[in-house]
């Protein structure tokens, strides 16, 4: 048997919110950029985060995180570098083995595909991330006002002892 829901409107008359909504007290904003960032990293920043924060994607808690990732990526390119320069090298025993440097970019790739992912910033990962809620409901025509909200009515327990009631009562019985 199914349940008569609040509308939104209800549930804002009410001061409620929806149940079997999942809400959120973060807000879409832009983070701040930490000052000592390498050059690189924040070169990285300055290019992601005017996207991310375009599609609403980001708040200011998100900072420690996009620092990480700038920083991750800064490192990066610093070791790619080097691997592209010698993926190999010869080791004591005279075997060709993959380098330091090309094993240290490669944890790194995986680090920065990860958190790609987290910031959907991968095409596969931007097709799972919702747009903005805004986006999907349209604009009201015009704003209601105060004579086309009905009045709160206080619920309160009938008059046993009221005349009307006793005629309703006797009419059921």
């Amino acid at each position: 048997m199914g349940r008569n829901r609040k509308s939104d409107a209800e549930h804002e008359l009410h001061g409620t919110r929806p149940h079997d909504r999942k809400e959120t007290d973060f807000v879409a904003a832009r983070p701040k950029m930490p000052p000592d960032m390498p050059p690189a990293a924040v070169e990285e920043w300055k290019r992601l985060v005017p996207k991310l924060c375009k599609r609403k994607l980001l708040t200011r808690a998100d900072a420690s995180a996009l620092e990480l990732y700038c920083r991750i990526f800064s490192r990066w390119r610093q070791v790619s570098l080097l691997a592209d320069q010698s993926p190999m090298i010869t080791n004591a025993r005279g075997e060709l083995v993959e380098s330091p440097a090309s094993k240290i970019a490669c944890r790194l790739e995986a680090s920065l595909r990860a958190y790609q992912k987290e910031f959907s910033v991968t095409p596969a990962s931007r097709r799972l991330t919702a747009p903005p809620k805004e986006e999907l409901v349209p604009a009201p025509a015009a704003a209601p006002t105060r004579e086309d909200t009905p009045p709160i009515v206080a619920e309160t327990e009938p008059d046993i002892n009221s005349e009307k009631l006793q005629k309703v009562m006797d009419a059921l019985l």
